[in-house]
């Protein structure tokens, strides 16, 4: 080939072997594994035919799911691996294109917390709470008022002041949810009492309740 580029609609031949450079995939005549639309050559170790979507899945031609099967799949060798996001290049196996921004798919902090306050003696109690960085909080706890099952929402918590809380962040990627979203979805509940909802022990109670609030958050922020 001297170093040249070969035209896309021409076949070279090699060691009695012809390779498409076309559109189209020429089956090797030494090659005798068809995996879906490609070939495979167990002896060369690699794909022995282009990519079925040409250069839109990488520059290497030849390669399958950024040579990383092991944890990621192109079961019809469709996937354009290499994206573009307001005219920056990323790839769209690590990253994702989100409001014009390049993302990194890995979990990253949000900024909301999932708070609790140890048992005190003897032990019989515990309360669990969500807390936004910035100060807002928000926990269930029984309400004051007649009724057993009576419940109340508190915001900010309480128990957001107790000396022994421990809180810790939530993380999400941010391929896959709105931040901001989530963490207007946590502040947007406010006191009240009674709550919509009665209070429940060990079944709809502060447990409950935090996970509610980030259920409801995650549902909300979730891209479309």
């Amino acid at each position: 080939m001297n170093g040249t580029r070969q035209p896309r609609n021409r076949a070279v031949r090699k060691r009695g072997t012809v390779w498409s450079l076309g559109p189209r995939n020429v089956r090797p005549a030494n090659v005798g594994v068809v995996a879906g639309r490609r070939y495979y050559s167990p002896g060369l170790g690699r794909w022995a035919s282009r990519d079925p979507i040409g250069e839109k899945g990488g520059a290497n031609v030849h390669g399958f799911a950024r040579n990383a099967p092991g944890q990621w799949f192109d079961s019809l060798g469709l996937w354009p691996w290499d994206g573009c996001c307001n005219g920056d290049a990323y790839n769209r196996l690590t990253h994702c294109c989100r409001n014009g921004k390049v993302l990194g798919r890995a979990d990253q902090p949000t900024g909301v917390y999932l708070c609790a306050k140890p048992p005190l003696p003897p032990g019989l109690y515990f309360h669990m709470w969500v807390a936004v960085e910035g100060g807002h909080s928000v926990g269930f706890y029984p309400s004051g008022l007649p009724g057993v099952t009576t419940g109340a929402i508190h915001s900010p918590d309480p128990a957001m002041s107790h000396p022994d809380a421990v809180c810790k962040e939530i993380k999400l990627s941010p391929c896959k949810y709105d931040f901001e979203a989530f963490r207007r979805s946590v502040e947007a509940w406010s006191p009240m009492d009674p709550a919509p909802f009665p209070y429940v022990p060990f079944l709809m109670d502060c447990i409950w309740f935090q996970g509610l609030v980030i259920d409801t958050a995650k549902e909300i922020a979730k891209w479309q």
